[in-house]
């Protein structure tokens, strides 16, 4: 399974399932989406426009780690029964999400 598009399994009747949950969302340059061991949220965030940086936080340090752009998504520790994020999202410039309600959600 691909950590970036987890999706690409799905059928076509799943996608369309889950696209309906979802809303558009802006983020300003510099916001971060979630933050390294906080809760998740019951959503993921596949990415329409912009740049999104994964870093990796300890001890007051930042490593990136990924750097993921349109049509990749954020937030897929839900594929991998993560309870916390594992890692900073932050808006590397302005972007445009569409937030995707997952099946633990429901």
């Amino acid at each position: 399974m691909s950590c970036r598009r987890p999706l690409h399994h799905a059928t076509e009747e799943e996608l369309l399932e889950r696209v309906m949950s979802g809303r558009v969302k802006f983020h300003e340059a510099g916001e971060r989406i979630h933050r390294k061991g906080a809760p998740r949220k019951p959503q993921l965030f596949v990415i329409q426009q912009g740049k999104v940086q994964l870093l990796d936080e300890h001890d007051g340090e930042e490593t990136l780690v990924d750097l993921l752009g349109v049509g990749d998504i954020v937030g897929v520790g839900h594929f991998l029964s993560e309870t916390e994020y594992f890692d900073t999202a932050r808006t590397g410039s302005e972007v445009i999400t569409y937030a995707i309600e997952t099946a633990r959600s429901r």
